[in-house]
């Protein structure tokens, strides 16, 4: 294996790719840039319910509802007007 430099050994790690050793130096990312990086978990609804009861266990039921209501406003209808039926 060839000697990497410190770029190359970070972009190989970040790959989940062997360096040639591992990086010794402060990596500072926060975590957008990492979602940017190697892109964003996916998660289930269930995932998501259950993210929710455990940040919020007082509230989580009203934290969901609120969440569902957003959702439900920004709902896109690509149907509309089609030959299907107009859902306007």
């Amino acid at each position: 294996m060839r000697k990497m430099d410190c770029r190359e050994r970070v972009l190989a790690a970040l790959n989940i790719e062997e360096p040639d050793r591992v990086p010794s130096h402060t990596i500072l990312i926060d975590a957008n840039n990492v979602d940017i990086i190697l892109g964003k978990p996916q998660i289930s609804d269930f995932d998501t319910v259950e993210q929710i009861q455990r940040d919020n266990p007082d509230g989580w039921m009203e934290e969901l509802s609120n969440l569902v209501e957003k959702r439900r406003n920004k709902r896109f209808f690509p149907l509309c007007g089609s030959r299907r039926g107009n859902w306007a």
